[in-house]
């Protein structure tokens, strides 16, 4: 279920989104894909644990904020009876809401409390008050609107031009989006990493994913080749390389395995 948030919070947030899950005692593993985005998830009921290279299984915070991935797989492990509520920001939201350089939650997860000490007991307290889309929505709105810090400036302005270029495919490559703002290719770097915690490289390979993922999905009999050249892949063994990368599998293997269960991490928002 997914829900827009307050209208003066849709320059930051994209969506509210809240899942389910039945499983059994045992936990089932869900491998995350690279969305482009920071999101933060909230465990209403009891936290999930993740995979992490050389610590083995991990026990993720009650409200963690993920940060960007330069295209490392993680995978979450569920179990038993449990409520997630998520949010996804805009691609520079996150950034602006806190007003803290996005490199510092590159390819890891944040505590929430490390960062709003008491404010973030309150907010799981009011999100438990209560169960449903509706009221979480409400509550994390308030939230927000409470204690977000609303930064702005010059490069976040830059920034946020790059990120509109890269998802309208106004710029296919890392020299198109300088020239698109006038500025060299190394303080482009810069920029991102300070407001989006990736570089521009990385984020046109993941914007170019989603899309491919996307098409994967709904035009099933689209040959592959014919897809690579669509997305600006330099062929098909380039673009399965990519893909795999990201998933962990090759096109087919994955879909064949997404016809057996709805993933909501899966979905394109």
């Amino acid at each position: 279920m997914v829900q827009l948030p307050h209208p003066h919070l849709q320059k930051y947030i994209r969506n509210y989104w809240m899942v389910s899950t039945n499983f059994e005692e045992q936990y089932q593993f869900i491998t995350y894909l690279p969305k482009g985005v920071c999101f933060m998830t909230i465990c209403v009921d009891a936290p999930p644990v993740v995979k992490i290279p050389h610590l083995g299984l991990v026990t993720a915070p009650m409200i963690s904020i993920n940060g960007q991935t330069k295209g490392n797989q993680i995978s979450v492990g569920f179990k038993g009876v449990n409520t997630y509520v998520g949010i996804d920001f805009q691609v520079t939201g996150l950034s602006e809401l806190l007003g803290i350089p996005m490199h510092e939650f590159t390819d890891t997860a944040i505590n929430l409390e490390d960062i709003f000490p008491q404010e973030s007991e309150t907010l799981l307290s009011k999100i438990r008050d209560k169960k449903g889309m509706p009221h979480y929505a409400k509550v994390l709105d308030e939230f927000f609107l409470e204690n977000g810090r609303f930064t702005t400036n010059n490069q976040l302005t830059k920034c946020s031009a790059a990120v509109n270029s890269v998802l309208h495919n106004s710029a296919s490559n890392v020299t198109a989006l300088s020239h698109y703002l006038n500025i060299s290719d190394r303080q482009l770097r810069n920029v991102f990493n300070e407001h989006v915690g990736i570089s521009p490289k990385n984020l046109l390979s993941i914007s170019r994913f989603r899309k491919l993922y996307y098409q994967l999905q709904y035009s099933p009999a689209k040959p592959l080749d014919e897809l690579a050249f669509d997305m600006g892949y330099f062929d098909l063994s380039h673009m399965v390389k990519e893909f795999k990368k990201f998933t962990g599998a090759k096109p087919t293997s994955l879909l064949k395995e997404e016809q057996k269960r709805h993933d909501n991490y899966f979905k394109l928002y």
